[in-house]
């Protein structure tokens, strides 16, 4: 029986197991298989980075295709925009992407309260936040609009989207 759906060409991810191409995608390193589990655990942070270098045009094309307005998280990891913060260790540096903007809700991030606390980030969502209320969490400007801020749509990817991919998310603190 003939369909509609479009077929998605699988690119070269010789060498790389199905769990390492997962975790590029989602960062997750939770696993069922415990041997899966150790693979993920014990592949270095260099080998990581190779491994989206030599996958990312086709796992980018990939994610894009089925999730527009969105990232993996690799590209979050590696190619996402990096922060200019004044005060901010060079050294932490590379490892602080451009955050996405707050945008209403209650709360800071923890290093605007301590400003010993380096600022680290998960999606450009700050992982940690003070002051925050249950019942007005913390709003953040969706992947779609941080996207579209910095210029950095593909070509047709916008006008893939609904209505509702600009709108603000909540932080679950």
């Amino acid at each position: 029986m003939a369909t509609n759906r479009k077929r998605r060409a699988r690119h070269i991810r010789e060498g790389y197991s199905d769990a390492k191409v997962e975790f590029l995608l989602t960062g997750n390193e939770d696993r069922d298989d415990e041997s899966e589990w150790w693979e993920i655990f014990a592949w270095e942070k260099e080998a990581r980075r190779v491994a989206w270098e030599d996958l990312r045009e086709g796992l980018l094309a990939d994610w894009i295709e089925e999730h527009p307005g969105t990232r993996p998280w690799a590209w979050w990891k590696y190619d996402a925009p990096k922060a200019k913060a004044p005060g901010v260790p060079d050294w932490h540096l590379s490892e602080m992407v451009e955050p996405r903007l707050r945008v209403g809700g209650s709360g800071a991030p923890s290093w605007e309260k301590y400003p010993a606390i380096l600022p680290y980030f998960t999606r450009g969502i700050p992982d940690s936040w003070e002051g925050f209320d249950k019942a007005d969490p913390p709003l953040i400007e969706s992947e779609a609009s941080y996207l579209k801020r910095l210029g950095l749509f593909l070509p047709g990817e916008e006008k893939r989207l609904p209505a509702d991919a600009f709108e603000p998310e909540r932080v679950e603190c």
